[in-house]
């Protein structure tokens, strides 16, 4: 594991060398002007000047980076392609393609040696031995970190397996709603809407909503199990947890901390607490062994 990062980390400091003795190779970074077009007319997004593409990478359409292999700075060609039949724009999909093609120039990455000099530039640490210490110690605890939330998923899961209830329909749809209603933010913040990405996906929304649905199904139950022990043990939140609680988002969120205590319900967070220290209830109380 502290051999992959530090290769991570190489591959992130990696520096780019240009190449102007050879024709373009598998693995090298080729700068290319294209412009795409079918039955002879151009389609949208099928152009772009000065295109960092680096070849072999399959970012691009099944045998365009094989096409540029063999030329040199210079080149002007033809790139015949087909697009997938499974492409996202319905009008391209499985049709035949040229894109003419330029290449501008050409590039390698070059990785910096592992070394005590690599350790200084990345790192705040002196030695190659001290950054390896590190990462070993950083990897330890989101193992143990892992570890941890595992098992409790585990002795939840257990909780829901014994519970006995009858769950209305609307709980799940609701649930389904919300996290629909989440991706959609997402999307929203990256400047896509829910309606094109069903489009590129073709998907309706009905398909869309049913991914969701094992996994809202889950977290209403486990969300009901755990409430169930909130009250059975009569757990709660003391104002000192809530004003933490409230400490922590304001930090996490760069927020005004007397507005959010304006906008969140207290009972809300001291409730959701309570529920988190139902976890923690269940943990104590477990008899946990090694399978």
């Amino acid at each position: 594991d502290v051999m992959l990062e530090l290769e991570k980390v190489q591959r992130q400091n990696a520096r780019k060398v240009e190449v102007t003795d050879r024709a373009a190779q598998m693995g090298d970074i080729a700068n290319i002007n294209y412009l795409g077009s079918v039955d002879g007319v151009p389609f949208d997004g099928g152009k772009a000047e000065g295109h960092d593409l680096e070849l072999g990478s399959h970012s691009f359409i099944e045998g365009f980076e094989d096409a540029i292999v063999g030329h040199n700075i210079g080149d002007e060609f033809d790139v015949e392609v087909t697009f997938p039949t499974e492409y996202h724009a319905e009008d391209l999909a499985g049709k035949p393609a040229v894109f003419k093609t330029k290449l501008n120039d050409l590039k390698v990455k070059e990785l910096p040696e592992i070394d005590d000099e690599f350790a200084k530039d990345v790192s705040e640490f002196d030695t190659l031995e001290e950054l390896k210490a590190n990462i070993k110690e950083v990897k330890g605890e989101e193992a143990d970190r892992a570890a941890e939330l595992d098992m409790e998923n585990k002795l939840v899961s257990q909780v829901v397996e014994g519970m006995e209830a009858n769950i209305p329909e609307a709980m799940y749809e609701t649930r389904v709603d919300d996290m629909v209603n989440d991706f959609a933010n997402r999307l929203s913040q990256q400047g896509l809407s829910i309606e094109l990405y069903l489009q590129y996906t073709q998907m309706d929304m009905e398909s869309f909503r049913k991914t969701f649905r094992e996994q809202a199904e889950e977290q209403v139950k486990i969300r009901l199990a755990l409430e169930a022990v909130v009250k059975a043990e009569d757990i709660t939140a003391s104002d000192e947890e809530y004003e933490e609680e409230l400490m922590k988002a304001a930090t996490a969120y760069n927020f005004p901390l007397p507005e959010l205590r304006k906008m969140i319900p207290v009972e809300e967070v001291k409730h959701d607490l309570a529920v988190q220290k139902a976890i923690d209830f269940i943990k104590t109380n477990a008899e946990i062994t090694n399978a």
